[in-house]
């Protein structure tokens, strides 16, 4: 298995409701099935999703990180989001990032 490198960390909020939250999942999910490759969500928490990978899953990460983007209606449903390198300096807060868009 690939090293991971790269990490994207949703955090979806608990004061939503069932339907809400399988959304939510659901988007998130197919997002990172994409013309790029297919990343799955390793977090066993329903209520936080991570998508990691190594080298050959950036473009994935990336395609998938642009495609919640698009997802206005995404959003209000999330209480973080964050993007996790390896390198320190490229980490971020993307929920932070992205509402500022």
């Amino acid at each position: 298995m690939e090293r991971v490198i790269y990490k994207s960390v949703i955090e979806i909020r608990h004061d939503i409701s069932e339907t809400q939250l399988q959304r939510v999942r659901a988007v998130a999910e197919a997002a990172f099935q994409n013309r790029a490759g297919c990343v799955k969500n390793i977090s066993e928490d329903p209520y936080q999703l991570v998508f990691a990978g190594g080298e050959g899953e950036y473009g994935c990460l990336e395609v998938g990180m642009l495609n919640l983007k698009r997802e206005s209606d995404f959003f209000p449903f999330l209480s973080a989001w964050q993007w996790i390198d390896e390198d320190p300096d490229e980490c971020c807060d993307l929920l932070k990032l992205l509402q500022k868009l």
